[in-house]
């Protein structure tokens, strides 16, 4: 049944999400000598504003995982920002989402700097197969590898071989670093132009990463699941601000424009309908790019 949020307010310690008909929140509480844990307790009020005592639960936990359970124990595989939901339904059908922004862990410790070097492959003489060997430099193990061929195809080996057509294609390599079960992980990202079909291979100056000052844009988590946010810094109030997202073919996926005051916004996405790949979040304002994030949708 859908319903219509249109107020936050607060109910006994908890900031409830409203809906016409119901209301919804949840807590989390960390795990002792746990980190990365959490107990999740919902809190639903029925239409009379009375606490629910018979309805179901779903609870989206940001990193893919999901739950039916009452009061379910999570524990997240690495530190981070997870977008966590609740959707509470009572028996008359009312149905209610409270969704926020969870820090989980510390972001300390790890450090990575990906890059990666590219050869022909020496059985073929036309140069069009390329070797590609890992050369990042990271303080921890690396978790997972995105490879990124500019040409509708991707990779997650370590050391992938792969076929081109003539031409110039943009590579990417995404790593995520860390310790599975500690609060400390990294995510970086190395691109380079590659024009296949001369020998050897040319490799162009590695792409400068887009930073514009003093607005920030950040794409959390990332990985992203089934749901996603942008994290907005506005050093001033922004009218019409064009927010998108592209996959790796530059096709828009998702757009929305609004104004935005000055200060921290969250922006939600839904990628959950999206394919695995490579995505691009770009803000623009006045037809000036303001900001330009890589990300990778699981």
């Amino acid at each position: 049944m859908k319903t219509f949020l249109f107020l936050l307010t607060l109910w006994g310690g908890y900031a409830l999400t409203l809906s016409a008909q119901c209301a919804v929140s949840f807590s989390a509480e960390s795990i002792p000598l746990n980190p990365l844990g959490l107990t999740f307790s919902p809190w639903v009020l029925d239409a009379s504003g009375l606490p629910a005592n018979d309805y179901a639960v779903w609870w989206d936990f940001g990193d893919g995982n999901t739950s039916t359970d009452l009061y379910p124990t999570h524990t997240y595989y690495c530190a981070g920002f997870y977008t966590t939901c609740l959707i509470a339904t009572l028996t008359d059908g009312c149905t209610t989402t409270d969704c926020r922004e969870l820090t989980v862990g510390t972001l300390i410790g790890a450090t990575c700097t990906a890059s990666f070097g590219v050869s022909m492959l020496e059985s073929d003489d036309v140069g069009n197969t390329l070797s590609f060997a890992d050369q990042s430099i990271v303080s921890e193990p690396i978790l997972t590898y995105w490879w990124d061929f500019g040409d509708s195809t991707s990779s997650n080996e370590t050391a992938p071989i792969h076929w081109f057509g003539n031409g110039t294609h943009q590579v990417c390599l995404t790593i995520m670093s860390g310790i599975p079960g500690t609060t400390s992980f990294c995510i970086d990202q190395h691109c380079e132009y590659i024009t296949v079909g001369e020998t050897p291979p040319v490799v162009a100056t590695p792409i400068a990463e887009l930073i514009v000052e003093p607005f920030g844009m950040a794409v959390q988590p990332n990985p992203m699941f089934q749901i996603g946010v942008l994290r907005l810094q506005c050093p001033i109030a922004y009218n019409n601000l064009t927010l998108a997202i592209y996959n790796s073919n530059g096709t828009e996926v998702w757009s929305q424009s609004s104004s935005y005051a000055a200060g921290t916004h969250i922006v939600e996405v839904l990628p959950y309908r999206w394919r695995t790949g490579l995505y691009t979040a770009r803000a623009t304002y006045n037809s000036s790019v303001l900001a330009a994030v890589k990300f990778i949708k699981q």
